[in-house]
């Protein structure tokens, strides 16, 4: 459940999200979402802004978004495939 939270929050990274409209993206109730946020708040992962909004801390968003350029350059590179010897 918290993986799924980070992913969706991660989609977005600049934008604050409600824990039901959370909820029902991922088809859970918004009592397992708020457990999750408080594990993510926990592991410094996510903050809340007071007004029952929430979103990556700074320090995740800087992580995913340096993540996403790694797969992007990734995807670029060139796949060798390794024939079997006989």
């Amino acid at each position: 459940m918290t993986g799924g939270l980070l992913e969706l929050l991660g989609a977005s990274p600049d934008v604050l999200v409600a824990v039901d409209w959370a909820a029902a993206q991922l088809g859970v109730s918004a009592k397992r979402v708020r457990q999750a946020l408080d594990v993510l708040i926990d592991a410094y992962l996510v903050d809340g802004d007071g007004s029952g909004g929430y979103g990556l801390a700074p320090l995740a968003r800087e992580y995913l978004a340096e993540l996403g350029v790694a797969r992007s350059e990734q995807a670029h590179l060139p796949i060798t495939l390794l024939s079997e010897s006989a």
